[in-house]
């Protein structure tokens, strides 16, 4: 007898089935993360493994295994008492040490390299190597970019001066150099930015050469709303000025017509060639007005593919080894800041959850930057170095900040935590860090598949 179709339960065979195919296909393409991500992880991983290891030797600590990554050892190399190995999975790493477990027993001969037998301050150490040892990579890979891509920098010379702006009311003019404001020497586009930024909201005295002539100038920044690194809105004080300057052509409308932009949209994209933009920003929002977003989405590239853009060039600082620590040191210290300031603000819930990314995301960036070039993946190592140091410094049991906070007490109340009650916190500790680690991964999974 022929069955009936029964559509419903069709529709959504095809569209599981479809799903499927996508995720397939989706890893399939992307299976190279996985294999950067193992490499990134690898060396984060070893560097951080590699402080407990130094420090702890350093200490007379006896050191058993040495392992980068978790589970059944692959193969390795024994040498005095430390076992030198690879285990089968990838994704993490330890140093196992005599005497490192509270209650842990150690046998009579081993009493002396024992870690509980140590002082409080050269256990901290022990502990801290890890995380110290992670900014530290990230320092000298900060200073390895720098010797070689050098600082770049532009001069302070004005390309584009935005329509109804305090810049353009004040009379600035394209090619203008500005060689001060407010009575303070620039010799950069980014100093010059930087003095604006910080005026507050304050007029500004810019000192402008035009050609042989130096003029003055009094101008009132306006504020923008604009998104930080954390995507918070916020206060940001410009005057209209800008190192490029991009404008719709001929050319373009000429394009954008072969390519079958209807007639209405093309007349209204001709209406902007009169404009200068000294923002992408601003032309996008032009260009979603003008012929609509969905159409704007599918022809961006060519867009701006055909757009004339003028702009500054930038001139290339070569540095010698002690100016490239300087400004390895330099980046160092504003990732650490803009770490911190991220870790608390999800401590104090303004900034959400949605926004943290795990192993995928990972991977993901990974992939993406080891394509854009191997410069642009030893930069993304040393930030994620510098995350996983200050995460792990979090007073959260199992990491090591946690076992930080227990030396802490145990130096205060001049005797070791309780073993129950440490017991009870790591157990704690890890079925945080597990539901930390689905909820990223949560958030991984929705990105990639159903954003």
């Amino acid at each position: 007898m022929q069955g009936k179709i029964n559509f419903p339960a069709l529709f959504f065979y095809k569209k599981e089935k479809a799903m499927m195919e996508y995720i397939v296909n989706y890893a399939a393409a992307t299976g190279s993360f996985v294999i950067t991500l193992v490499i990134v992880l690898s060396v984060l991983i070893f560097f951080h493994e590699l402080g407990h290891f130094l420090f702890a030797r350093l200490f007379g600590v006896g050191v058993e295994k040495f392992s980068l990554g978790f589970g059944p050892r692959i193969f390795g190399k024994t040498i005095g008492r430390t076992d030198y190995r690879l285990s089968l999975f990838p994704l993490g790493g330890y140093v196992k040490l005599v005497g490192e477990e509270p209650g842990e027993y150690v046998s009579p001969e081993d009493e002396a390299v024992s870690m509980a037998n140590k002082a409080i301050y050269k256990k901290m150490l022990i502990v801290a190597a890890g995380p110290i040892f992670n900014v530290v990579l990230a320092w000298i890979l900060f200073i390895i970019i720098s010797l070689i891509t050098g600082i770049p920098s532009q001069q302070p010379r004005i390309i584009g001066v935005g329509e109804n702006t305090p810049a353009e009311q004040a009379g600035l003019k394209s090619g203008d150099l500005v060689v001060a404001v407010n009575k303070e020497v620039v010799h950069t586009w980014q100093e010059m930015a930087s003095l604006i930024s910080k005026s507050n909201g304050q007029e500004v005295h810019l000192a402008i050469k035009r050609q042989d002539e130096l003029i003055s100038y009094t101008i009132q920044p306006q504020v923008l709303k604009e998104k930080n690194v954390f995507g918070e809105m916020v206060d940001r004080y410009m005057v209209g000025i800008s190192s490029v300057n991009i404008s719709i052509t001929p050319k373009t409308l000429e394009v954008l017509k072969d390519a079958g932009i209807s007639e209405k949209g093309i007349q209204s994209l001709a209406l902007l060639m009169d404009k200068n933009f000294i923002t992408s920003k601003a032309l996008n929002e032009s260009l979603e007005k003008a012929i609509g977003k969905e159409t704007l989405e599918s022809h961006k590239d060519l867009i701006w593919d055909n757009l004339h853009i003028d702009q500054l060039e930038y001139d290339i600082k070569d540095l010698n080894i002690f100016q490239a620590c300087i400004e390895g040191t330099k980046h160092t210290g504003r990732m650490i800041n803009l770490t911190v300031m991220g870790l608390w603000k999800l401590v104090t819930g303004s900034l959400s959850a949605d926004t943290i990314g795990g192993p995928i995301a990972i991977a993901q960036m990974a992939d993406q930057s080891a394509k854009a070039g191997w410069m642009n993946l030893v930069f993304f190592i040393a930030i994620i170095s510098i995350n996983l140091a200050l995460v792990n410094l979090l007073p959260i049991p199992v990491l090591d900040g946690g076992h930080l906070l227990f030396f802490s007490i145990e130096a205060i109340a001049k005797k070791p935590v309780n073993l129950k009650t440490r017991e009870l916190a790591h157990q704690i500790g890890i079925v945080f860090l597990i539901s930390v680690m689905i909820a990223v991964t949560y958030n991984d999974i929705i990105r990639s598949f159903f954003s």
